[in-house]
């Protein structure tokens, strides 16, 4: 069939296709009626691409353009050659082919669906070149595009030459490789001159165009001719340029734009350099050009003088672009001309013309009407509303109303999909036709001032709109919603600021608190106290208990038994008794008690340093009757010569430690004697010794050896560290070894005892509301890690951070119940902000409390009554983040004390602003929420959360998507799920602690981190479902229904209430995405030993589904009245609590691959560099940089995040691998 294109409509040939050919088929099948060829130049003949699928149908065929015979038709020995490289490219040699076999890390699937598709940069680059070259070669002739094809691979040849910088997207290699392809391109010679070219070979069009422009050329000449592609611009200015009845009466220049940016890739084949078009314009009005070759760029938008001749040398597309076309012809006597082809049934300006004279018959009806309600609203209606608020003089008119309330909604918390601008509507009353405004501000706002309609009717749309702004802004004032200056909150702060300075990183505070201090002062008028200490040794090892007691001043608290490490194998238990009150001591008896400290202290000194100072703020003292004073002091106190012992008792080993003049008598530990020769001459005899452990921390295991021969034990084969001294200089003490081991102890004993009477007093001044039942709790809380005590507060910290963010948001939701999300976020940030807590510690006066002193047993000198009564306190440098941190610490100590209401205590310590006694949410269910009871959409959504609601108001609110706007009575789920943030923290941090109470800070974060990931959540909320049967009606044969009864899975995110299409498409991308990685996922979280971060980021899940999850915490929170136990079984419904306990026994690695490798490179520097791989415009790739070396490249990742993950992982497992076999940094150049 000739001329296919007729074969629609009530055309002949349609006709007999309908009719004849289709019905056949129906009735008698395919194998009854011939097969049809259709042919046709021109099968579009409306530029719709609807027009194509029509006459396929009709026809009942495909349209195919014939190739090969085509190249066969070619002229052209540049464009002949420039099909043939392209069909015969081989891709095996492409380098990014190549990149892909040399890389180990690529996928194998990768490489092989690009070797199916073929569809590399390179590849791409050939063919897009090759069909510019045919357009240019059908458009302009042979000599175009020759000179089309050899100017390209000359602009190439100099790109590579001169390696200069256009942004082809290539990479050096693949510069070079396309060159050598198309190196194999005959190139035809154009000659140093190309104005000496006369015999070009041109199309017939251009030469069709070239006659018409040589009879409109005039003297005062002025012309536009548009194309269709920017290759065709550049050729045709050339060629026009050149061209023997053009080149000496026109003045040509292309133009294409200049908004070509430095990062938009060029192709092969681009010509013009938008540098080069800067002056085009100007030249084009002063008449130093007058015929510009452009594509439709120069259609509107930009000013360009009236022209006397327009050519548009293809169809213009569309009505559109034929009016703007011809509007350039705008001089007296201008032309404006369109190059049709003889065939094209469409070369009549009939339709063109009807189009136009209809489009301006209905835009002078429509501007007849736009004018008259132009006319009404340019009256001028008086609003004389006016609002002022006293305190500042802020002034609100019906004028700046709307720009205020724009503002306002332009403040509301940003989110994908959501329209924050308020919406306008207006309601004509027909007696009248006065109009009256309504203004709906987003549902983000709380629905009693969401909706305001202004109180009178006026005759414009104007006046309406701006009377409903007044009053809609005067009602967020009376809610409190913006401030006294009638600005958003957020300008100004939703809570009271602290108007003091930002606190410095480091800050001078009060040196830490000494609490022998008050004891000193105490002597003065004492109430003495005894409180009986006992040493006992543990692990069966020799040596017996030791009792002594301690006499104080005042009465000290009481004292837990706690342990002594003296090596790694021996410990002792220190147990206290209580501290009673005894009568006065004599000052005879109080003197020998002094005596006797004095020593026990001195036992384990040298004599090179003497202190004979004895008013000791403390005095440990043997448990004897004071009347023993004496007797002891006279039996224990001095030394005998050790030649003295050795004559008396040579057999038994002396009950003192030994101490020689030549080693400045230091104490030593009894071995043995050493006698050379037989009959024991004085002058020979030695004693073998022990030098004395050098520890004095006993209170800490983390740094013990094996085992220390010393006052514990000591074997008679030992003889390491032995040494040996002549008896003659040495002496050995009367003191026993078991008393002079306890002096080794005061040290230790006394700061226990120092760090408890620091923490007593805390809680008596401080924390005197906070009533801590395990005065170890504050301990734990207020030491620091430079302490490097056995615990410190960072656990605690960890914990009180999570119970402090709970405490607040809580409140806030409940004082607040106007406040949108984005105030209650910024309230909380406020309250809970380091700055913050740092300046309550200060102001209570915390930071002399705050244990920062490591305790070094070996500088440790006993406090002493006469330094203590001149000591004066100094300062110390801590900082602000320590001070917010101990804050944090105590609260979550109070927590674990005394549960939630003593924490709410500790808080309200610190922040007055927080209230101790139990929160009130709301005054009773919704008054929607009766109406809500029978809803289905409730009723399942109950069954699927497992918590049948109070309020059915409360579950609906959480399943609102911001984006929701038919539901005025509703707000959104954002104050819900700001709610839940803070619920299901504090639900994962309680449970840690539960499940673990002595996992470490690191651990714990990490865990939190892993378990309230947005990816997470997301991937539970997808999973949330149950089995619903359903009923479906289905249609039998003989016509009768039937029901049908069948089982299907609902999920909980399909109950999200939202409106767009955007977000259903967006819900069903990632339902596709959750089908392909489900079963990978939940393979990882039920067995794998490490957390799957990589795929949940493959999951790219919109941040909705996760905000459902929390959204629907809160509501469970509010709806049960605050405790969590409701809250707590929802976590355990959709897996969060059975994970973490997975997590915790079988050790999941849940840290994140990036903190990994920053673990293991330490300081070196590391930069991820994140984009799209070329071949993919889909598909991310990563690289990583560590101290700028290339280290590894992953690609073929949907999402960034996913790129990121992985590159890091691979990383991590490079520099693992790579570091034990260098020394410094694997990555230093």
């Amino acid at each position: 069939m000739s001329q296919a294109h007729h074969c629609t409509g009530n055309h002949p040939a349609n006709k007999i296709m309908r009719d004849f050919y289709h019905r056949t088929i129906r009735e008698e099948g395919r194998h009854a009626v011939p097969h049809i060829l259709g042919l046709t130049a021109s099968p579009i003949v409306r530029s719709r691409l609807s027009e194509l699928k029509t006459i396929e149908a009709n026809l009942d065929s495909i349209s195919r353009t014939p190739r090969l015979q085509r190249q066969e038709l070619l002229n052209s020995r540049a464009l002949q050659g420039l099909f043939s490289v392209c069909r015969t490219m081989d891709i095996q040699k492409d380098p990014y082919v190549l990149k892909l076999k040399a890389e180990p890390q690529s996928s194998s699937w990768k490489l092989r669906k690009l070797l199916l598709s073929g569809k590399t940069y390179c590849a791409e680059q050939l063919n897009k070149f090759y069909s510019k070259a045919r357009h240019i070669y059908d458009e302009l002739g042979q000599w175009a595009a020759d000179y089309f094809i050899a100017e390209s691979i000359r602009k190439l040849q100099k790109i590579v030459d001169t390696n200069e910088e256009i942004s082809f997207g290539l990479e050096n290699d693949e510069k070079a490789y396309l060159l050598s392809i198309l190196a194999q391109v005959p190139r035809m010679e154009l000659g140093s001159d190309l104005r000496t070219v006369d015999n070009l070979q041109i199309s017939a069009k251009v030469d069709s165009l070239i006659s018409f422009l040589a009879k409109e050329e005039h003297g005062k000449f002025s012309g536009l001719i548009f194309v269709r592609q920017r290759a065709t611009v550049s050729v045709m200015s050339k060629l026009l340029s050149i061209y023997p009845k053009t080149r000496d009466r026109f003045r040509c220049a292309p133009y294409v734009g200049l908004s070509n940016s430095a990062n938009r890739k060029q192709n092969i084949g681009e010509l013009l350099d938008p540098r080069d078009q800067c002056e085009t314009l100007d030249n084009f009005r002063q008449g130093r050009t007058n015929l510009i070759i452009a594509t439709d760029v120069l259609e509107e938008g930009i000013d360009v003088t009236a022209c006397h001749l327009v050519i548009c040398f293809d169809k213009p597309p569309n009505l559109k672009s034929f009016i703007q076309r011809r509007g350039r012809a705008r001089q007296e006597k201008s032309t404006f001309a369109i190059m049709l082809a003889d065939d094209d049934v469409s070369a009549s300006l009939n339709s063109w013309q009807a189009l136009e004279e209809e489009m301006l018959r209905v835009y002078q009806n429509d501007a007849r009407l736009l004018q008259e309600v132009s006319n009404l609203e340019s009256i001028q209606e008086d609003i004389e509303d006016e609002f002022r608020v006293e305190s500042t003089g802020a002034h609100l008119t019906a004028e700046s109303a709307v720009a205020h309330l724009y503002h306002f909604c332009a403040m509301l918390p940003h989110q994908r999909y959501v329209d924050l601008r308020p919406a306008f509507t207006f309601a004509e009353d027909i007696n009248t036709h006065r109009i009256n405004g309504t203004v709906i501000l987003p549902n983000s706002v709380s629905t009693s001032v969401r909706c305001t309609s202004g109180r009178e009717w006026w005759r414009t749309e104007r006046a309406a709109r701006k009377e409903a702004a007044f009053q809609a802004y005067v009602a967020l004032y009376k809610a409190g919603l913006v401030n006294d200056n009638l600005l958003p909150l957020n300008r100004e702060g939703t809570v009271a600021r602290d108007e003091r300075e930002e606190p410095p990183s480091i800050m001078e505070v009060s040196e830490q608190l000494n609490p022998w201090v008050s004891l000193a002062k105490a002597w003065a008028f004492p109430e003495l106290n005894q409180t009986v200490i006992s040493i006992q040794q543990q692990d069966g090892m020799e040596g017996g208990e030791v009792v002594m007691i301690l006499t104080t001043p005042l009465a000290m608290p009481c004292i837990r038994p706690f342990t002594l490490y003296w090596d790694s194998k021996t410990t002792f238990e220190v147990r206290p008794g209580a501290s009673q009150q005894v009568a006065a001591i004599c000052s005879e008896s109080l003197r020998f008690m002094q005596d006797i400290m004095h020593t026990l202290l001195r036992s384990t000194h040298s004599d090179q340093r003497p202190d004979n100072r004895k008013d000791f703020v403390t005095l440990f003292t043997p448990n004897i009757h004071e009347q023993q004073f004496e007797s002891w002091l006279s039996v224990n106190r001095g030394r005998r010569l050790a030649l003295e012992e050795f004559h008396l008792n040579r057999v038994v080993s002396p009950r003192g430690l030994v101490r020689s003049s030549l080693y400045f008598g230091v104490p030593h530990i009894f071995h043995r004697w050493r006698t050379p020769s037989s009959d024991g001459a004085e002058a020979e005899v030695e004693v073998e010794c022990f030098a004395p452990p050098k520890r004095r921390n006993f209170l800490e295991a983390g740094t013990l050896s094996e085992k220390v021969t010393g006052l514990a034990s000591w074997s008679e084969n030992s003889t390491r560290d032995a040494r040996s001294f002549p008896a003659e200089s040495c002496t050995i003490d009367f003191l026993p070894i078991e008393q002079a081991r306890f002096s080794l102890f005061i040290p230790a004993i006394t700061q226990h005892i120092e760090v408890l009477m620091v923490a007593n007093q805390l809680c008596q001044t401080i924390l005197k509301n906070v009533p801590f039942r395990d005065i170890y709790h504050v301990i734990t809380a207020i030491s620091a890690s430079s302490t490097q005590s056995a615990t410190n507060y960072q656990r605690y910290e960890f914990l009180g951070d999570s119970i402090l963010k709970f405490i607040v948001s809580t409140q806030l939701f409940v004082d607040h119940e106007n406040w949108h999300e984005g105030y209650l976020s910024e309230g909380r940030a406020i309250l809970v902000s380091n700055s913050r807590l740092a300046r309550a510690a200060l102001d209570t006066g915390l930071d002399s409390f705050i244990l920062t002193k490591p305790f070094t047993g070996k500088r440790w000198t006993y406090p002493l009554i006469s330094e203590l009564q001149i000591h004066f306190a100094g300062e110390r440098t801590v900082s602000s983040k320590t001070l917010a941190d101990v804050v944090e610490a105590l609260i979550g100590a109070a927590f674990l004390d005394g549960g939630l209401s003593a924490a709410r205590g500790c808080t309200h310590t610190f922040l007055p602003d927080i209230r101790t006694l139990p929160l009130v949410f709301g005054s009773g269910a919704h008054p929607r929420s009766v109406k809500l009871v029978n809803s289905s959409f409730n009723m399942m959504a109950e069954l699927l959360i497992d918590h049948q609601f109070r309020d059915k108001a409360l579950l609906h609110e959480a399943l609102t998507h911001p984006s929701c706007e038919r539901d005025t009575l509703t707000e959104s789920y954002q104050r819900l799920e700001f709610l839940g943030d803070a619920v299901l923290d504090m639900i994962v941090v309680t449970a840690i602690f539960e499940e673990n109470p002595n996992c470490s800070h690191g651990s714990m974060s990490q865990i939190k981190a892993a378990l309230v990931n947005a990816d997470l959540l997301a991937f539970l909320c997808l999973e949330v479902s149950l089995m619903q049967d359903a009923v479906h009606i289905q249609q039998k044969r003989e016509g009768s229904f039937c029901e049908v009864h069948k089982e299907e899975k609902i999920e909980l995110w399909r109950f999200m209430r939202h409106h767009g299409r955007e977000i259903t498409e967006a819900q069903q991308a990632c339902v596709k995405r959750h089908q392909q990685l489900r079963r990978d996922i939940e393979r990882c979280l039920k067995y794998d030993r490490l957390y799957p971060w990589a795929l949940l980021a493959q999951l790219d899940a919109e941040k909705f589904f996760s905000d459902i999850i929390e959204s629907v915490f809160g509501a469970i929170f509010v709806d049960t009245g605050g405790p969590l136990a409701d809250c707590r079984r929802f976590a355990e419904r959709i897996g969060i609590i059975p994970y973490l306990r997975r997590i915790m026994a079988d050790g999941v690695d849940v840290v994140h691959p990036k903190t990994s490798l920053e673990r293991l490179t330490g300081p070196d520097k590391i930069e991820y560099i994140i984009g799209l791989e070329k071949s993919d415009s889909h598909v991310y790739q990563c690289s990583i940089m560590i101290n700028n070396v290339d280290v590894v490249t992953v690609g073929g990742c949907l999402t960034k995040e996913e790129a990121v993950i992985r590159a890091a992982d691979t990383a991590a497992k490079f520099v693992s691998g790579t570091k034990p076999q260098v020394t410094g940094s694997p990555y230093s150049m």
